[in-house]
This record gives C-alpha cells, sequence and structure tokens, in this order.
C-alpha cells in the first residue's frame, strides 16, 4: 500500500462499527466511525475522508439522503462511497447508484471482497490524486506560459510596429500562422533619400521564428540610418545570424533599396518567392528571382552580397511576398502560386492592391487557418516621387560637437577602391563626428554620392585602360590617389572635399546625364550647400545653421 487512507464508515449498529474499525486498521488505514448519515455528512462538511463505507438504513438520515447530500457538497471533488446494506433486491442497488454511490454489498459483508473492493478505489483514489497534481501544474505551466507569451508577443509587436517607418506608398501585411509571426517587414529611409524595404522569412512559426528574427530588425535600421548599402547590410546579417542561430534555423529574405530620382531598384533576393515589377501596363517589367541561399545558411567566408539592379521604365508597384502568401491553397488544395499573387494585382485597378491581395488570400483560405505565417509588401515606384522625411530623420537636440575646428582626411589608392569597401570605412568615421542628426544625414549623403560616382569612374577607367594595353603602354598617372577630406573652421560651416586623379574625367563630376550628378545633390539639399569644381577636386561647401 503506497498511501495510507482515511475511511469514513457510517453504521448504526455498535458491533458493525467495531468490525470495520479493527477491519480497516488492519488493512493499514485510518478508520473513522460515525453512527448515522448526518454524521457522516457533518463529517464531509469539515474533512475530506479518502473513501466512504455507507450503511442505508440508520436513524436521524439514510445511507441514499446522506450520499446524495454528500455528493452535492463536495461537487467537483470524487471520493469513493461504497454501500454495505442487507437490503437485497436489485432496485436498492440501482437506486444505490443512482444517488451517487460507486459499488454495492449486501451484508452479512465478505471481509475478503470488501478488502479487494477497497484496493480497488484506493488505486483509483491515487490515480485520482495524481491527476489532480498533474491538473495543478498544467495550469501553474499554463499561466506561465500564457503570461510570458503575451509578454513576448507585446514585444514583438512593438519591435514590429517600431520597424515599419510608414510610407504613404509602401503599404505592408502580415498573417501569423500562430500567435506571433516568423515574418518581419522594416521600412526606413537611408540618409541618401533611399528606401530600405526588408522582408524576412524565419523557419517555422511561432514564438522561435519570431524571436530569430530579432536581430534582423536591429541591424537593418541601425545600419540604413549610418548610410549603408543593403549589400553590407545582407552581410551583416548573415554574419549575425549565421554565429547565432542553431543549425536547421535559417531566414529567407529580401533587402530592397529604391531610389525614386533615378529609377532604380537594387534588390538581394535570398529565399523569397516574390519580388516582382509590375508595371501599370500591367507587364511583369523585372522579375527579382531569388539567387541567393536564406541568411545564415552560408558561413560569412562564402557569403556572396551581389545585389541584381533594375531601372524601371514605367511607373509601377513592386509586389513581394512570403511563402505564406503563394501557398495558400483554395478548397482543392491548390497553391496560389505567384501567378496567381501577380494576377490578383492586375485585377486591383485603382484599389489599394496590398489590401486586395490581402482580402482575396482570407476568402480563399475561407476561414480556415493559415499553414503559415503571411506576409506582403507593396511599394508604388513613381518616378519623382517625393518620400516624407523618415522617423530616423527626425532632428534631435544633441549638440554639434564642442570643437569649432577640425578635420577628418582619408585618403584611399584606387586599387583599394576596386577591391575593398571603402565606402563602410568612409561611413563609418561619418558616424563618429560630433555633429546633430540631420546634419550627419546629409554628410552621410554628401560622402556616398561624391564616392559613388568616384567608383564609378575608377571601374571606367580602369576598364579603358585594359583595353589600350594591348596597343601600348600607358602613362601611369602621377597621383592614383583618392582622397575625401570634412573640415569644420567654424561652428556655421563644414568644407566637404573630394580630390581624385587626373586619370579621371572632371566632367563626369558636372555632368546633367549622370544619375548621380552635383546638380541633382544641390536639388536635394538646396540652399544648404553650394559648389565648387576644380581640376581635380570637387569641394562642397555646406552650412549648418
Amino acid at each position: 500500500m503506497t498511501k495510507r487512507l482515511t475511511i469514513l464508515a457510517a453504521d448504526d449498529v455498535e458491533l458493525n462499527r467495531r468490525i470495520l474499525d479493527c477491519f480497516i486498521r488492519k488493512l493499514g488505514h485510518n478508520p473513522v466511525i460515525v453512527r448515522n448519515g448526518q454524521e457522516a455528512v457533518d463529517y464531509c462538511a469539515q474533512q475530506h475522508p479518502d473513501m466512504i463505507l455507507m450503511d442505508i438504513v440508520m436513524p436521524v438520515m439514510n445511507g441514499f439522503a446522506a450520499t446524495a447530500q454528500i455528493r452535492s457538497q463536495l461537487a467537483g471533488h470524487w471520493i469513493p462511497i461504497i454501500f454495505l446494506s442487507a437490503m437485497t433486491d436489485q432496485a436498492d442497488y440501482l437506486h444505490g447508484l443512482e444517488v451517487g454511490g460507486d459499488d454495492y454489498l449486501t451484508k452479512p459483508v465478505n471481509l475478503t471482497l470488501l478488502s479487494a473492493k477497497i484496493g480497488v478505489m484506493s488505486r483509483i483514489v491515487e490515480m485520482q490524486s495524481w491527476l489532480a497534481d498533474n491538473h495543478v501544474r498544467l495550469e501553474n505551466y499554463y499561466t506561465t506560459t500564457q503570461q510570458e507569451h503575451n509578454l513576448a508577443k507585446h514585444v514583438l509587436e512593438r519591435f514590429n510596429t517600431a520597424a515599419q517607418v510608414q510610407q504613404d506608398n509602401i503599404k505592408t501585411w502580415l498573417k501569423a500562422a500562430v500567435h506571433l509571426s516568423g515574418d518581419v517587414i522594416c521600412v526606413a529611409r537611408s540618409p541618401s533619400g533611399a528606401d530600405h524595404v526588408l522582408l524576412a522569412d524565419s523557419t517555422g512559426h511561432g514564438l522561435v521564428a519570431a524571436i530569430c528574427c530579432l536581430p534582423v530588425v536591429d541591424i537593418f535600421h541601425a545600419m540604413t540610418q549610418r548610410g549603408f548599402g543593403i549589400s553590407k547590410i545582407a552581410e551583416s546579417l548573415n554574419r549575425k545570424l549565421y554565429s547565432t542561430l542553431p543549425t536547421g534555423h535559417f531566414v529567407a529574405a529580401v533587402i530592397i533599396s529604391i531610389h525614386y530620382d533615378t529609377r532604380t531598384i537594387s534588390v538581394w533576393n535570398g529565399g523569397i518567392p516574390c519580388c516582382s515589377f509590375l508595371n501599370q501596363l500591367g507587364n511583369i517589367e523585372k522579375d527579382f528571382r531569388s539567387t541567393h541561399p536564406p541568411l545564415a545558411t552560408l558561413p560569412p567566408s562564402l557569403f556572396d552580397k551581389q545585389l541584381e539592379q533594375h531601372n524601371w521604365q514605367h511607373d509601377g508597384e513592386l509586389i513581394v511576398c512570403s511563402d505564406g502568401v503563394t501557398e495558400a491553397r483554395d478548397k482543392k488544395q491548390q497553391h496560389l502560386g505567384q501567378d496567381g499573387v501577380l494576377e490578383i494585382a492586375r485585377n486591383a485597378r485603382q484599389q489599394n492592391t496590398a489590401e486586395h491581395i490581402a482580402h482575396v488570400v482570407q476568402n480563399r483560405l475561407c476561414g480556415s487557418s493559415h499553414h503559415d505565417d503571411a506576409s506582403l509588401v507593396v511599394i508604388n515606384c513613381k518616378s519623382g516621387h517625393t518620400p516624407h522625411p523618415s522617423q530616423s530623420s527626425v532632428i534631435d537636440n544633441a549638440p554639434d560637437s564642442e570643437f569649432s575646428r577640425w578635420q577628418v582626411r582619408l585618403t584611399f589608392e584606387t586599387r583599394q577602391i576596386q577591391e575593398q569597401d571603402c565606402l563602410s570605412s568612409i561611413i563609418d568615421w561619418v558616424n563618429r563626428l560630433q555633429l546633430q542628426l540631420h546634419h550627419i544625414n546629409d554628410v552621410l549623403l554628401i560622402v556616398c554620392e561624391l564616392f559613388t560616382h568616384t567608383f564609378d569612374q575608377v571601374c571606367r577607367h580602369s576598364e579603358e585602360k585594359t583595353a589600350t594595353t594591348h596597343q601600348e603602354q600607358p602613362k601611369p598617372s602621377q597621383h592614383t590617389d583618392i582622397t575625401i577630406s570634412i573640415t569644420r573652421d567654424t561652428r556655421e560651416e563644414l568644407i566637404i572635399s573630394l580630390h581624385y586623379p587626373a586619370a579621371l574625367q572632371a566632367d563626369y563630376f558636372r555632368s546633367p546625364h549622370s544619375a548621380y550628378s552635383l546638380t541633382n545633390l544641390q536639388t536635394k539639399l538646396g540652399n544648404s550647400i553650394s559648389l565648387n569644381t576644380q581640376p581635380q577636386q570637387v569641394t562642397i561647401h555646406y552650412r549648418l545653421r
């Protein structure tokens, strides 16, 4: 016997009470002996015995009435009750079961049989006690898990909301398969004025998948605000996720950069099934297919950050969605597919395309739950679109540097510019300048524009030099270094200068046909800058006040 039970025995005959008392003690249990049904009811009101042996014919209150009352006052708590009675009629037996008895033995009671019955009931009592303990533990676990889940949901939803800077031309839709989504959408404005958009889909769904996407949000926003391009962002995301996620977990992602003034879309796609530019004529002008594995699949040494670019000819919309949308099934278990998503977009006409696609997907599911997290981004791409200032461009109240005079000077060989990521070093140094946030953004814009033009010109010059190698030995340039300097002579102005070799074409920087010409730069920053071009040098005066 694993547990010592408290057994309540009710009988109006003194001899029977003594027999039951001795018998119960012999079995190793604790007897509680009462004389009638009322005393049994009163005891159960104060204590809960583990088992009851109940006579039927007793004064004050009979066994049937006592059993019915005990069952009533102990509703929700089961105690086995065995009737012991000289009444042998089948109707009495059935009535005893109806009022709440669990078994019925006739007198004179066979003590061997009663012992077996008590053994059976004791096993049931132990099982009930085990189930009750586990029920309490399960309830506590559920309560704790629910509290943790609600907290995680709150934090993740705030993360996801903060990740999406609202733009009037960018519409998003997220639908979790369970309580928490493993998909995340980030929208941010770079200092150059380009919109950066990220859609990520972590392995699986729920809390684990959502946690895997958390580093993505922070890194994406921090690097975008500091002026890094999406290829560098993709490389940093892969390095972080590869070092933190367990084996078998990865994050499919597409990272997009849109320059509206140059009608340019740049995309890094690693595992997202649909990223297509649908122009206003309804034609697929460009399909950015996944050309890379998902993030955290390859080690940093093997990661490919190559981008795919497109200059749109006609205004249109960039449709991006995860496999939770393309694999949405109808009643016939047919997948929607990329073609289905784009066809829905064509039929949206003048409606909100994202809302129209989401509505059709929901109807397609016919009210059934999603098998996977679903995420969708629709970006309206129009030439000449002027984005509203992003949250990252809000002017802060941080004071400028207390030093009124200083200079930062970075020099690169033309070979370094072609072979190394020099722009990241420049951006890092600019971010260290103790300037207000909106000044940092403007300086990043100026420096990135100048360096991008220089990089293109270096590559062009290198190709021309290679082409002439077989014809004649080219004359070496006297100066092959490129220097970017930022000087502060007063508190009111920064002087940003670019010195380049004579071999590079100076006219390139003044060309009105250049996508990143100084004319466009002056248009973006207005009266904040003044330009001065000289042989082998471009100087920009940026006003801080």
